[in-house]
């Protein structure tokens, strides 16, 4: 993915802020940063389960990459790499024209140690973006 081509710079910030929240457990904050659409399918609760549930088996956060941006369409989509105690995720985020996340993904690759099977993940989102979700494909 080409870094923060023609993106705003405060977009991969919110981004990564994101999932800070959620990493810190604050659902709630985390929620308040989706887009309508996915507001009215997913609450703090939902969220917390599809996260925790994701990241169960990989740890806590540790750190946190440097997020790559790229523009598709009305969309912007920011990739942040995410390395927890025991693997590694990549975490997604698309927002639309509006500045509201139209779609937030986490795929967790591997864990570290022993069992290098992946692990599994999850992906809130309206369906015009699903493609953008996609390990960062562009919708067909």
């Amino acid at each position: 993915m080409a870094e923060n081509q023609n993106v705003p710079a405060e977009i991969a910030g919110r981004a990564q802020a994101l999932f800070a929240d959620l990493s810190a457990g604050r659902f709630e904050d985390a929620e308040q940063q989706l887009g309508e659409y996915i507001r009215g399918r997913a609450d703090g609760r939902r969220l917390a389960q599809a996260f925790t549930r994701t990241t169960s088996s990989v740890g806590g956060l540790v750190r946190m990459g440097q997020p790559a941006a790229r523009q598709a369409g009305e969309y912007a989509v920011v990739e942040v790499p995410l390395a927890f105690t025991a693997g590694s995720a990549t975490g997604r985020v698309v927002y639309d024209r509006h500045g509201q996340a139209a779609g937030v993904s986490l795929q967790c690759r591997r864990r570290f140690r022993l069992d290098p099977r992946p692990v599994g993940g999850f992906a809130l989102r309206s369906p015009d973006v699903a493609g953008l979700l996609a390990a960062g494909r562009r919708p067909s």
